[in-house]
């Protein structure tokens, strides 16, 4: 993968925050213009740096180093954390379906914030 400044600077500031981020975001956080940020996350995806979640509509670095493995997020409706980690493959294999993607997305409030309140 040719790593531009651009790329890198984006997968820099997702990988620093543990907040998903709208490409929006990203660009007025950077300064950059949204169509290269959308073209860069599309990038960034293919090579599985970064994941989309579509229940937030937001971008967020790969955390797992497992990249293979099909991942769920744990997103935080209090401070927008979102943690990534890996999901049961058991039900797709029992049933002997052919997954192409899944998301598995898990709403709720961190540990942190739980204590909190």
């Amino acid at each position: 993968m040719r790593q531009t400044k651009t790329r890198q600077e984006i997968l820099s500031f997702l990988e620093k925050n543990h907040s998903a981020f709208t490409a929006y975001e990203i660009a007025e956080a950077l300064s950059i213009n949204t169509v290269t940020v959308y073209r860069v996350l599309d990038f960034l995806k293919s090579q599985k740096l970064v994941h989309h979640i579509p229940a937030l509509g937001k971008w967020s670095a790969c955390q797992c180093s497992e990249s293979n493995q099909d991942h769920g997020f744990l997103i935080c409706k209090k401070c927008d954390s979102v943690e990534e980690f890996l999901s049961p493959h058991q039900c797709i294999h029992a049933h002997e379906f052919q997954c192409e993607e899944h998301i598995l997305e898990v709403i709720g409030t961190c540990k942190s914030c739980s204590k909190n309140t």
